[in-house]
């Protein structure tokens, strides 16, 4: 244990304080032992063994580190280390004390030792409250949160609040445990059960909810959600979702998100092989491309919980990044071990870029998230999609293989099963091109295909989320549309542990659960915020925009799903995956625009033709005719 170091200047004053603090104690024990016998004291009240003991305190208080300890982020480990400074200093004066010339009884040191930790460290937690409320008052902040469940959850919420420095906002719990009920947690009050939200909303001035109760069936969240929204449509609900239980040692703060994402689905729980996780990434760089979107920002914020040493965020927009940059530097400081982060703009199409990257950087593993998404817009620019989702993913494929990548993997989607979708397509092209790789090089790559997720940018949750708040109405594209759907977290922390059971060429496919009709979402959604569907809010279909189905599926018919350790990973054994690698290499050509004598690049083709030559590439890819499909691209900007 390092023992040397600078006492910070802002400590000095809690060292004098310390100083007399320990005097009084030493005082104070003297007169507790010989009361009511006070004409005694003067036997057991000597001034330089009292200098002596101070000395000693401060010093062992110095050997602890407790002067390094920010006390509005201490946990509970820190106040252990007063109490074993306080048994060290107690223990050392006793023996020292143990000899000819001093008579102090070990009934003394015992009271010394205790009035000197509690004193200390009630005199830190006195004056960081007193901080939290003059902050808050200084800074105008005035948000009052009621916390939904007093279990273990909902305390570790109110401690991370008290070591934000912002224990001050919590006002009080409601629980459905009648024994909770009238007792106090960690400085805060139990006041009733769950269905008396209403009332305690009204009479403490709540405009915060956070629903600590992650094991509860989403039912009963949605119940409580409803009813908060019914009597004030503007409070700030907050989930703790399920995989936050995963985490024993980490924070939850930051895993908060909106109810109306986290309670929409009814998710069963599911577990994860931690210790494979860390191993496979402790002290790795990860790379991630497409670091500023919904996916690629979620890896970002996941894999930082597996003691990587360092994450390399890439992405193109620069607002985006930004935002990320923000979000992620926030909650790195929740981890003891921060690791590095490094944030790079760059094109996945601009393969010197790249290149320069990778060498700066030297990621072990690679998860390549960068694509564009969006159906109907790729429906209608069908280069550009072609150009960023395939040479894209070439490219990066091509850096990784080239600086000795560990592991590649790619994030891919649903869309690519018997796509009907420029979008589809380019990303079945780019699991082509990630087995080929790892068919024929030293790279083990994998790809990793799911459905949708709640809340990323683009998706139909966040649309209607804003309808709703606009009074209506919610537009659905068809009553019968279905879609699988999970958790942005549950999609990232899935995608890691795929990593972490990539051997080389498999294509993972996570566990959906059931599908869920557009319609059926958007009608919860509305009950969700306090409103009656068809009456308050009302819904309009219409029809089916460019590139869409009905219906999506996760795996060919040829393709067998093959169990892994997780139930809800499972691997594709391939049937036929591959494609000649002769033609995949002069479509690449085409889409980079070079020129061959029977080849003609992507960008000089007409929408049909072009269509044409990706179903060259997927066989199964199918497609409007020209007619309709210029028919459709001039109905998506109407």
């Amino acid at each position: 244990m390092k023992v040397f170091y600078t006492i910070p200047r802002t400590n000095l004053v809690r060292l004098l304080g310390d100083v007399c603090i320990i005097s009084v104690s030493w005082a104070a024990g003297s007169f507790l032992l010989v009361y009511p016998d006070i004409h005694l004291m003067r036997y057991f009240f000597d001034l330089p063994a009292m200098g002596m003991a101070v000395g000693v305190y401060i010093i062992f208080l110095y050997i602890f580190q407790v002067y390094r300890i920010l006390w509005q982020y201490a946990r509970y480990k820190d106040y252990l280390r007063f109490l074993y400074a306080s048994l060290a200093a107690s223990l050392f004066l006793y023996i020292s004390m143990a000899m000819p010339g001093y008579d102090f009884p070990i009934a003394q040191h015992a009271l010394v030792c205790i009035l000197a930790a509690v004193c200390t460290v009630n005199a830190r937690l006195f004056f960081r409250e007193g901080r939290e409320k003059t902050d808050a008052t200084h800074y105008g902040i005035s948000p009052r949160i009621l916390i939904a469940g007093a279990g273990e959850a909902g305390r570790l919420i109110v401690s991370e609040f008290y070591r934000r420095k912002l224990g001050s906002r919590v006002v009080a719990f409601i629980d459905d445990d009648k024994k909770k009920i009238g007792t106090v947690i960690t400085g805060i009050r139990v006041l009733g059960p769950l269905d008396g939200i209403g009332d305690v909303m009204e009479k403490y001035d709540i405009n915060e909810i956070i629903m600590a109760m992650p094991s509860v069936a989403g039912e009963r969240v949605q119940s409580i959600t409803a009813l908060a929204k019914t009597i004030n449509p503007e409070i700030s609900i907050k989930t703790l979702p399920p995989i936050t239980r995963l985490f024993d040692n980490l924070p939850l703060i930051p895993d908060l998100e909106e109810s109306s994402l986290a309670g929409i689905l009814d998710r069963e729980e599911y577990e994860i092989d931690l210790p494979s996780i860390e191993g496979a990434f402790s002290g790795k760089t990860v790379l991630v491309t497409g670091a500023g979107g919904s996916i690629g920002s979620e890896l970002c914020k996941q894999v930082l919980k597996f003691r990587i040493t360092k994450l390399v965020a890439l992405g193109r927009g620069e607002h985006s990044m930004y935002m990320l940059i923000k979000s992620l530097e926030e909650y790195a400081d929740f981890f003891e071990n921060k690791p590095q982060i490094s944030f790079r703009i760059a094109d996945v199409r601009d393969l010197s870029m790249l290149d320069k990257i990778f060498k700066e950087e030297k990621p072990d593993i690679v998860f390549h998230a960068a694509a564009h998404k969006h159906v109907p817009l790729m429906e209608c620019n069908e280069a550009e999609a072609l150009i960023n989702n395939v040479c894209g993913s070439d490219n990066v494929l091509h850096c990784s293989l080239e600086h000795a990548v560990e592991r590649f993997v790619l994030v891919s989607t649903d869309k690519a099963v018997k796509p009907v979708n420029i979008m589809g397509a380019s990303k079945r092209i780019a699991e082509l091109l990630t087995d080929r790789y790892g068919r024929e090089s030293s790279l083990k790559t994998a790809a990793v295909r799911f459905g949708n997720v709640l809340g990323s940018r683009g998706s139909v949750i966040p649309l209607f989320i804003e309808q709703i708040r606009k009074g209506g109405p919610v537009t659905v594209t068809h009553e019968e549309v279905t879609r699988y759907f999970m958790s942005i977290p549950e999609a990232a922390l899935l995608v890691i542990h795929a990593a972490a059971l990539c051997k080389g060429g498999e294509t993972f496919v996570l566990d959906m659960g059931r599908p869920y009709r557009i319609s059926d979402l958007a009608k919860k959604l509305i009950a969700m915020q306090g409103f009656e569907p068809g009456r308050d809010i009302p819904i309009e279909y219409t029809g089916l925009r460019p590139g869409e189905k009905l219906y999506e599926e996760l795996s060919y018919s040829q393709e067998d799903l093959i169990k892994t350790d997780n139930e809800k990973i499972h691997v594709l054994k391939h049937e036929n995956g591959a494609v000649d690698s002769e033609l995949l290499t002069a479509f690449l050509d085409q889409c980079r625009g070079i020129e061959h004598d029977s080849l003609v690049p992507l960008l000089k083709l007409d929408p049909f033709d072009l269509r044409k030559r990706i179903k060259e590439i997927v066989p199964e890819y199918s497609f409007d005719k020209a007619e309709k499909l210029l028919r459709s691209c001039n109905r998506l900007v109407k």
